[in-house]
């Protein structure tokens, strides 16, 4: 007679394989708990910007827009002579939507014109007309830079104050040494008021050779309304900043800049 029931063999196999399986468990367990999970990656603040974001650009008019203002600022076509006889073709032309309402920025080059004659920008104050504008306000020479009735170029941001600005570049050379500036004017709601010229080039190698110096600026680290800095680079390397008083931007201390 037997001591107890007889275990069928499957059965004793499937018992081993349960006690494999909670024995599996139980150290999957222990070990998930005893290994450290990585951290949640955690987003990094984005470095400070070395130049101050700009506003966006000034709202760009139509092809219609600008032809409508060009026929009212220069409905006999858009040229003129001075009294020297100097004649300017202002063929370049942008129709600036400033908040106060739109101004017409031509620019005029004089073909043969003497070394001293600058290029220029003749600027028209419009108002709305019928179906175009009509000529409110006209500066015919609101800004002059550059020689060879020339300037090097210009262009227009709201970076600098809460009205458009113009960036006029412009520059000379003479007897070997060449400058060159940028002229800072703003089209507030009456007029067009001077900010600032920054000298931005000096270079006297022609005049000096390899004795001579070349150093170039460009303006960076714009806070409107507030200031602005010229980084210098070249012969030398260095900083001038500016800063807004009295409606212009007025240079802090001395520059290193060579002046011309």
């Amino acid at each position: 007679m037997s001591d107890g029931p007889t275990r069928r063999p499957g059965t004793v196999i499937a018992m081993a394989l349960g006690v494999l399986v909670v024995i599996g468990v139980i150290v999957w367990a222990v070990f998930v708990r005893a290994t450290p999970t990585a951290p949640e990656p955690v987003a990094s603040a984005s470095p400070a910007p070395l130049v101050s974001a700009s506003p966006a650009a000034p709202a760009v008019a139509s092809p219609e827009q600008l032809a409508a203002a060009t026929r009212a600022a220069w409905p006999e076509g858009a040229a003129l002579s001075d009294e020297d006889g100097s004649r300017y073709t202002f063929d370049t032309r942008k129709l600036v939507l400033a908040p106060f309402g739109p101004v017409l920025v031509s620019e005029g080059q004089a073909i043969d014109a003497p070394h001293v004659a600058a290029g220029r920008l003749d600027i028209a104050y419009l108002t709305p007309e019928g179906e175009g504008f009509a000529v409110a306000k006209r500066f015919p020479k609101a800004i002059e830079a550059g020689s060879f009735g020339q300037m090097s170029g210009w262009s227009v941001s709201d970076a600098f104050a809460d009205t458009p600005v113009i960036a006029a570049e412009g520059g000379f050379t003479g007897q070997g040494y060449t400058c060159g500036y940028t002229i800072l004017t703003q089209l507030a709601a009456d007029k067009p008021v001077d900010l600032v010229r920054v000298q931005t080039l000096y270079d006297d190698t022609g005049a000096k050779g390899e004795a001579g110096q070349a150093i170039s600026g460009a303006i960076t680290q714009i806070d409107r309304g507030r200031g602005f800095t010229v980084h210098y680079t070249g012969a030398a390397t260095f900083d001038d900043h500016y800063v807004m008083k009295g409606g212009t931007y007025v240079l802090q201390g001395a520059s290193r800049l060579p002046q011309c």
